[in-house]
């Protein structure tokens, strides 16, 4: 069996790196520019990587049983949110005015959501499904009810 979970907790580990160098690399940018350019460039690598590596992951997950994809899936979440933070915080500095960093961050991310729903899939497979709770219902049926009243005083 080949394990998908070590490639993606070191790519977790990558992500983890940025976050940290990455307000660094903010203050920093401001003054020296040429720099910053190379910077983009290194995520640009990352995030290629990690189309690839979620891509095979993919391939690789369909052979998986039920166990298997069940130990995945907590590795899965957490690169998830990982990307899910550093990709924020490039959100908010505009993707560093890069449109090819802003397409890559949106391929990587579908990758990686199209990777946690077939592992899902394959995890919970054959387990009875589970009604949402009446309570729960309501409450979405009032929020929905509240922001479409909210949207209409609005006009």
């Amino acid at each position: 069996m080949i394990s998908i979970a070590r490639t993606l907790k070191d790519n977790k580990r990558h992500f983890a790196q940025e976050l940290a160098f990455f307000s660094a690399w903010l203050n920093v940018s401001r003054t020296l520019r040429p720099f910053s350019n190379l910077y983009i460039k290194r995520i640009e690598i990352l995030f290629d990587k990690t189309s690839i590596i979620a891509l095979g992951a993919h391939e690789v997950s369909k052979s998986y049983t039920q166990s298997e994809a069940h130990e995945c899936l907590t590795v899965i979440k957490t690169t998830i949110a990982y990307f899910n933070r550093f990709r924020s915080r490039l959100e908010n500095v505009e993707f560093l005015m890069s449109s090819e960093l802003k397409i890559k961050s949106n391929l990587v991310l579908d990758s990686l959501y199209d990777l946690d729903l077939q592992i899902r899939m394959k995890s919970f497979a054959g387990l009875p499904r589970k009604g949402t709770d009446p309570e729960i219902l309501d409450c979405l049926a009032n929020m929905s009810k509240i922001a479409i009243e909210s949207r209409l005083n609005c006009q």
